[in-house]
């Protein structure tokens, strides 16, 4: 059934469908959804945080509308936005049609939270500095690129669409990719009469990124338990080493690009470990986290991993050592540690990773 809930001003259809007018969100490539808050969104500047919006492109000359140029923004919901201008905007607009907010974090080891809105459709992943890098839709959103609603209807009838008004697509086994349009398409190429399930919004670093790969070596018998070092790291790895003293160490990683926070990211299954890079291969985010094998992070004697977070905030309590809770997290200041939670959902959340950052700390030297 088509979706046309009033939470978004209408836009005509496309030359494509032929279907009536309905309430759009119109993805603009490499830039999010426009459409979704009325009246244009203003630099986050004015509100005395600076937007700084990454791999933004103008418009595809089809999706433009009437004025639409370099310098005029349509309201919506843009790449490299603040979190929280955005979340008070959301607010503003959409009202109680916003519906419940619900944070968490993509993964135990992510530094950055999501925002999802489920009665709006809408999921939002920013990163480190809370900053929007990725925007997921899924019904009710009336999401359309090219006046083709993407959502609510048939998977293939939307290919179909897509195909036909000109839009690049590449399948795969979870739906299709626009790669000039910036987005992916949730679906079922072997089901196409099911509908779509949802549209990933995706910067163009994102896009272009390479692909996971394993690097060579002889296979680690891996660690089940990290001491941490306050400010430095852990008995076998230290913030500031370099990337290829750490493989050699530790033995094959899976190599990867992330979406933000460094230039590269090694992950190290068999240690629990999560290390992300900068330019130069130097160490500046360690994340002790195990997936699927169990392991711990000890620090001065006292398991941080896996365990109720108000155990963990009672032993170091207990211990003397300040901390200080804040959303899906809490910082140790005495020890350069902080605590990640996934989210709230459950009773009693565990401790789902360990971080050390390197930010304000000198480069560690080789381990010895």
């Amino acid at each position: 059934m088509t979706n046309t809930r009033p939470i978004a001003p209408p836009f005509p259809a496309g030359p494509s469908t032929g279907q009536p007018a309905r309430p759009a969100w119109r993805i603009r490539p490499f830039d999010g959804l426009e459409g979704v808050l009325p009246g244009g969104t203003p630099g986050d500047a004015r509100d005395g945080v600076p937007e700084a919006v990454p791999d933004r492109a103008p418009a595809d000359a089809a999706d433009r509308v009437p004025g639409d140029g370099p310098a005029d923004v349509p309201g919506g919901v843009h790449l490299g936005a603040h979190r929280r201008t955005l979340a008070g905007r959301l607010t503003a607009a959409l009202g109680t049609q916003l519906g419940e907010r619900r944070t968490f974090r993509k993964a135990a080891w992510s530094t950055g939270l999501c925002d999802q809105y489920p009665e709006a459709g809408l999921t939002l992943f920013h990163d480190d500095r809370e900053r929007l890098v990725h925007i997921e839709a899924f019904a009710p959103a009336p999401v359309a690129y090219r006046g083709i609603p993407l959502l609510e209807r048939p998977f293939g009838d939307v290919v179909d669409e897509l195909t036909a008004a000109g839009c690049p697509l590449a399948t795969d086994d979870t739906g299709c990719l626009a790669p000039d349009a910036g987005f992916h398409l949730t679906g079922d190429p072997d089901e196409p009469a099911q509908p779509a399930e949802s549209v990933s919004l995706l910067t163009r670093s994102a896009l272009d990124a390479p692909l996971p790969r394993m690097t060579d070596g002889p296979r680690s018998a891996g660690t089940d338990s990290h001491r941490i070092v306050p400010h430095r790291g852990t008995d076998t790895v230290r913030l500031g080493e370099d990337r290829a003293v750490l493989r050699a160490r530790l033995g094959p990683a899976l190599q990867s690009t992330p979406e933000y926070g460094g230039a590269a990211q090694d992950w190290y299954y068999e240690h629990g470990l999560v290390l992300t890079f900068d330019a130069d291969d130097r160490l500046t985010t360690l994340v002790v986290s195990y997936v699927g094998r169990r392991g711990t992070a000890l620090l001065d004697g006292i398991p941080l991993l896996d365990r109720p977070y108000e155990d963990v905030a009672a032993d170091l309590a207990a211990a003397g050592i300040p901390l200080t809770a804040r959303e899906l997290a809490a910082d140790l200041p005495d020890h350069g540690v902080t605590l990640h939670l996934v989210a709230r959902t459950h009773p009693a959340p565990p401790v789902a990773a360990v971080v050390l950052r390197a930010e304000g700390t000198p480069p560690a030297p080789a381990h010895a």
